[in-house]
This record gives structure tokens, sequence and C-alpha cells, in this order.
């Protein structure tokens, strides 16, 4: 069968439930085709699916979810374990994937990125090195797919569209080549901040990601005012520096516990910027879907 944009894929499903239920409730393309996006559910007793997008793609687990889900690449298991919302899984263009549901009923939201995108936004050096992966637990990324998700049940921008590709390659890509400039992304946003304020910004957050992190100092960094570079910032990256700067503590929190299980939460919290643990498992909770200890253990 294809995808929504043409994409071939084969598609196997069995099960007691005699067949599976699939629909889409949006449905976008943008710049040419070098973006598109798909917001939509499916379900099914037992579904295999053998898929090789031409597309990079990224999806997002919206709600719901699968008794089991596993991932097999070039013939090797990656994964096996089960979607819930907030699950996050990313394979590059032109690779062979197949996957397998057990009691699925999910919601989710796809995003697929041409590698002549990439290749414009010169990301293609840096992704290439970034692995597959499946049901992955990133808040910024899942702050960025659900906010592509909503936005496209209405008559979204390519504008929009661009700048959420964007940032997720520059997420995405951030761990394999830190040193590569994620401001090229924006840098063709007119009022907004310029590459080298922005990287500057970027990389101080990430600096100082422990500490308390103020918009007067944020400010200070990008040689602005407070209101213009609150303003710039939001129109830049797509959303205001406190709600970004709240994504990157939790994302490094995650980190934290996928690292090191035997990790306090209390330690975990420090180590991302709360002066109070009980906060820190509000915020994370509210980004998560989660508790502290619960996304701990089960990592």
């Amino acid at each position: 069968m294809k995808n929504a944009f043409g994409a071939k894929a084969n598609v196997k499903v069995d099960g007691p439930s005699g067949g599976a239920f699939s629909q889409f409730s949006a449905r976008r393309s943008w710049l040419q085709a070098s973006l598109h996006g798909i917001v939509g559910r499916f379900s099914g007793a037992q579904l295999e699916l053998n898929v090789c997008w031409p597309q990079h793609s990224i999806v997002l687990t919206l709600g719901g979810g699968s008794k089991v889900t596993g991932t097999r690449i070039s013939g090797t298991s990656i994964y096996e374990g089960h979607d819930a919302r907030g699950c996050v899984s990313f394979v590059p263009a032109g690779t062979a994937t197949e996957r397998w549901y057990r009691a699925a009923d999910m919601e989710y939201v796809a995003l697929f990125v041409a590698p002549e995108f990439v290749e414009s936004r010169e990301f293609e050096r840096a992704l290439s090195a970034v692995s597959p992966f499946t049901n992955h637990r990133d808040a910024l990324l899942e702050s960025i797919l659900s906010s592509l998700a909503r936005e496209m049940h209405n008559d979204v921008s390519s504008c929009y569209a661009e700048h959420a590709a964007g940032l997720v390659l520059a997420h995405l890509t951030r761990s394999v080549w830190p040193d590569r400039a994620e401001a090229r992304v924006y840098r063709s946003v007119r009022g907004g901040l310029v590459g080298w304020r922005l990287r500057r910004v970027l990389e101080h957050i990430e600096d100082h990601l422990n500490e308390e992190i103020s918009l007067a100092e944020l400010s200070m960094v990008a040689g602005l005012s407070q209101r213009h570079f609150g303003a710039t910032f939001r129109r830049t990256v797509g959303e205001p520096p406190h709600q970004y700067l709240v994504a990157r503590r939790i994302a490094r929190a995650q980190a934290l516990f996928q690292r090191n299980r035997a990790l306090s939460v209390t330690e975990v919290a420090m180590a991302v910027g709360f002066t109070a643990s009980t906060h820190f498992a509000t915020v994370f909770r509210k980004v998560t879907g989660q508790s502290p200890t619960a996304y701990r253990d089960s990592s």
C-alpha cells in the first residue's frame, strides 16, 4: 500500500479482529512537498508492517497505545516494548523497517522530511549519524510535534511547519554534532533572531541548565532588551524562552534517568536547575504525563 504522500509500504495485517482500522484526521504538505504531516489513528489486534519511506520520519504517539510494539531494522531487533502517549520514534530516509503491533489503538502525528530539506539546511552530515530509535521519551520533541498536530487541524502555514521541522532537526542532531549552527534553520525568519545571537543563547542554555536562568540573563547574552529578545526568540523558535527552557530541563532530566536509574529524583532535579524536588515532579508530570519515579523505573 502507499502512505498519504505516495511512499510505498508493504503492510501485512493478521489477528482475530479480522483486520485493522486506520484513518487520517489531518494531512498537510508544505514547501513543494519537501515536508508532509499526518495526524491519524489506527487500531488492530495484530499488525505487521514492512516499510521504507523515501523521507526521514518522526512519529509521536498522541494518545492510546499498544500492548506490544516491536521494531526490526536490517534483520536486527532494535526495540520491543509498548506504545504510550509521548513516545517518539525516528527512522532515517530509505531505511527498510519491520514493525509489529499487538493490541494497538493509538492516535499519532507523523512528520515526513525530505532529504533535500535536510540538505538545504545543512543538517545532512549530522543527521546521518543519528541512529533510528523507537518510543523514546523527549519532552522537546513531544512539545513541537504536539503543537504541529494541533495546528494541522487548521490552515497551518508553511512557515510554521518549516520552523517546526527545523527545530526537530536541530534537536535530533545536537548530541552528535554539538558545534553545528542550529541558527541556520532560522536565518530567513523576518524579524527573528540572527544566527549568531540565537546560537549564543541556545549554547548558554545548554551550558547552564543546572542553574537558574532569567529572561534578563538571556537578553544580555543576546545583546538585546528583554522585550525585544522575548518577541524575537518566540518568532524564531516558535515558543517563548521560558517554555523552551522548561522543555530543555525536562529533556535533560529524562536523559539522566535513562543513563543512571540509581539517581534519586532530588539529584536529578538539582542537576537540571530545580531547587525543590516537588516543583520538579509537578513540572515533569505536566510535560511527560508521568511522575519522575515512574519514568525512571520504566527507562
